[in-house]
């Protein structure tokens, strides 16, 4: 019962969580459109600047999300093998996360330089 319990716990959280990584990506492609090269960039500054802050906070939303979900499945006796599994389902697999977690950190350092 609390494995079954905890895999729909981790079921909704992961879909949450995917809803927020697709506006996430969908944050950095608009962040590389807008404010690519440092012309654009200086023309469009406080959007940039906006576009910046938002990517920050979805990306530390979304990794404490997953470690959050993870360690609550964890205690609820989850099968790792079923946690790899439901993040896959939900586009959230490792590798998935790693191709944004580069991406948004890539547009830190863009932006801090032009800082």
């Amino acid at each position: 019962m609390r494995r079954q319990a905890g895999e729909q716990r981790l079921s909704s959280t992961l879909s949450s969580l995917a809803s927020q990584a697709q506006a996430l990506a969908r944050l950095v492609q608009q962040y590389q459109g807008q404010c690519a090269g440092s012309r654009v960039y200086t023309e469009r500054a406080n959007s940039c600047d906006s576009i910046y802050s938002d990517i920050g906070r979805y990306a530390l939303s979304i990794g404490r999300g997953l470690e959050r979900a993870e360690d609550d499945a964890r205690k609820d006796s989850v099968l790792p093998g079923r946690v790899r599994e439901l993040r896959t389902q939900y586009g959230l697999d490792h590798r998935f996360w790693d191709e944004l977690s580069s991406l948004a950190n890539r547009i830190e350092r863009e932006h801090k330089s032009r800082r």
